[in-house]
């Protein structure tokens, strides 16, 4: 159950992520932009993610 709500968890921050890409250069975002699209905390964030760079790692493991 807790694996699935990390899994859940961490597709809504990729999404919000990917969404904030579309729309600022990867340089103008932070680590509060993308909590803030995601509504989550930035601990939360952190949780998952070790910075900005593992998010994006992520986000190309995911589409490829």
């Amino acid at each position: 159950m807790a694996n699935q709500r990390n899994q859940r968890m961490q597709a809504t921050i990729l999404l919000a992520y990917e969404n904030l890409l579309s729309d600022k250069p990867f340089r103008k975002i932070t680590v509060q932009d993308i909590s803030d699209a995601a509504l989550v905390h930035r601990s939360t964030f952190y949780k998952h993610f070790q910075d900005q760079y593992d998010l994006l790692e992520a986000l190309f493991e995911q589409k490829r």
